[in-house]
C-alpha cells in the first residue's frame, strides 16, 4: 500500500470494503478494523490479510499486515522515514516500541536480523466488543498484535543459525524476555 504520508491502514480497507463477500467479512468487523487501524501509517505495509473465522455468525474477521524488508514499511516501523503517520500512543505501547527496535536492527546492515528476517506480520485480532474508540482492555488504541517471523529465503527452516537467531534475538526483543530453556527446546524440536 502506498499514497499520501496522511493516508492510514484504514484507508486501505475502506478501498478494499465493497470487494469484500459480507458472508466472510461483515460490516460490523470491517467497521472495528477501520476504527482501530486509523492509527497506523498507510505506509506501513503494501499487504492487507483478512483472516475469516468460518462458520461464526456473524463472521469474526481478524487483519493481518506484512511488513517486508524490501519495502518501505521497514524503515517506517524503525521510525526512520519521512513519512511518519503514527499516533504517538501507538508508539508508546511496550509491544509496539519492541517492534519498532527490532525493525530499526533490521535496517541496520550490521545487524544478523537485517540479512535473516525477510518479513513480519502483525495480526490484530479484532473482538466484537472493540470499540472505536480505542481497545476495551486500556491497552491503547490497538489490541496487541501477534506476531510471526518469515526467515530470508534461502535459510531453510532447520538451518542451526537461524533458529538460535530467532530463539536467542528475534523472539526475546519483541517479547521483552529471553525464552526458557524448556522453551528453546520445544521450538527446536517442533521445527526439527
Amino acid at each position: 500500500m502506498t499514497g499520501p504520508a496522511d493516508e492510514s491502514v484504514a484507508d486501505a480497507v475502506l478501498a478494499v470494503r465493497p470487494y469484500l463477500p459480507s458472508c466472510l467479512v461483515a460490516g460490523p468487523a470491517v467497521d472495528r478494523i477501520v476504527a482501530l487501524t486509523r492509527v497506523l501509517p498507510g505506509a506501513l505495509t503494501a499487504y492487507l490479510g483478512f483472516e475469516c473465522h468460518l462458520g461464526d455468525r456473524p463472521p469474526h474477521t481478524d487483519l493481518a499486515l506484512r511488513v517486508k524488508r524490501t519495502e518501505p514499511g521497514v524503515q517506517v516501523l524503525a521510525g526512520a522515514s519521512r513519512v511518519d503517520g503514527w499516533n504517538r500512543s501507538v508508539r508508546t505501547e511496550p509491544v509496539w516500541t519492541r517492534l519498532v527496535d527490532l525493525a530499526r536492527r533490521w535496517t541496520d546492515e550490521h545487524d544478523d536480523t537485517s540479512r535473516l528476517l525477510a518479513a513480519l506480520w502483525l495480526e490484530l485480532d479484532i473482538d466484537d466488543d472493540d470499540a472505536a474508540g480505542g481497545h476495551p482492555t486500556g491497552r491503547g488504541p490497538l489490541p496487541v498484535p501477534s506476531v510471526f517471523l518469515t526467515p530470508a529465503q534461502g535459510i531453510g527452516p532447520l538451518h542451526r543459525g537461524v533458529r538460535a537467531w530467532v530463539t536467542g534475538e528475534a523472539v526475546p526483543t519483541v517479547l521483552g524476555m529471553p525464552l526458557s530453556p524448556a522453551t528453546v527446546r520445544q521450538v527446536t524440536r517442533a521445527v526439527e
